[in-house]
């Protein structure tokens, strides 16, 4: 695991020098709430309105 999270940290510090494994955490599980919430949405939004907010690298 510490290996993953060192390859992410790697792609994330490019941007920001200061992100932490904390900052990755907050980061994915955000990702995680706001997908289950679109998937709880009674209409889908357009596509490439969410292409816009996932920035997983």
């Amino acid at each position: 695991m510490v290996n993953f999270s060192q390859a992410l940290l790697r792609t994330h510090r490019k941007d920001n020098q200061d992100f932490s494994v904390l900052d990755l955490k907050a980061y994915y599980r955000g990702y995680c709430y706001a997908c289950e919430t679109i998937k709880m949405l009674p209409q889908k939004p357009d596509p490439n309105l969410l292409s816009l907010g996932t920035r997983i690298k």
